[in-house]
């Protein structure tokens, strides 16, 4: 094997419980079908010991390229243990790799196997440099994405609540309480409905209001709903 030269092309097609290889030599020959190997410690020794068995014992891993595509959290561990086995993984947009494939094929299937090849051959044909992205990097595009997660959650949660009001208290609004806030949401659960409020007591409806506001609504914030729950339909 000639020394300083890349040889060895390894495609890995990442997913959540098992992964799929590819490795191809120089001149785009398969030196091993692809195969799968599991996300875990003795998954990741089977890709190992399956480059190992395709390089030989003379070669380094200057010598053998390993990519994938970016995943998220997914392909997180497994560019981990690459780094700390000596390789430089060369991650990839998904995009990219889809837009090879289509390049080179005019089948539309999409598999996990094809798609290791595929990424192997991209490491064949393109000089793509490996992307060393921190730890820090890592859990801050995590917690982005969560951030992202949690406001969704949020926005639906105020278009539900605020159909729910609609259809229970629509005169509520007009009193002053918007239907995201915090009042609104413990006068609903306490007392989803017109008819309800109207037959509370006053004091434990200026209980609710009081300790739900911080103090900032009381009795004659809960009068006022409980005349207007009573003209309700």
């Amino acid at each position: 094997m000639k020394v300083g030269m890349v040889l060895i092309y390894v495609g890995i097609d990442v997913a959540k419980d098992k992964h799929d290889c590819c490795i191809l030599g120089d001149s785009g020959t398969c030196l091993r079908e692809s195969f799968s190997f599991s996300n875990d410690k003795e998954g990741f020794s089977k890709l190992i010991a399956a480059i190992s068995a395709v390089s030989g014992k003379s070669a380094d891993s200057s010598q053998i390229r390993t990519g994938l595509e970016a995943t998220g959290h997914y392909s997180a561990n497994l560019v981990a243990f690459l780094r700390s086995s000596g390789f430089q993984p060369v991650v990839f947009n998904p995009l990219r790799v889809k837009l090879y494939r289509q390049a080179i094929s005019l089948r539309r299937t999409k598999t996990d196997k094809a798609d290791a090849k595929c990424i192997a051959g991209i490491l064949m044909s393109e000089v793509s440099s490996p992307v060393t992205v921190s730890y820090q990097i890592q859990e801050l595009k995590s917690l982005t994405r969560h951030r992202h997660r949690l406001v969704a959650i949020c926005s639906r949660s105020k278009v539900s609540m605020s159909r729910m009001v609609d259809l229970l208290f629509p005169e509520l609004p007009s009193l002053g309480l918007r239907t995201g806030q915090a009042s609104t949401l413990a006068l609903m659960a306490e007392l989803p409905g017109a008819d309800m409020i109207a037959a509370c007591r006053i004091d434990r409806l200026t209980n609710i209001l009081r300790y739900a506001s911080k103090g900032r609504y009381g009795r004659e914030k809960a009068e006022a709903i409980k005349s207007m729950a009573k003209k309700g339909v």
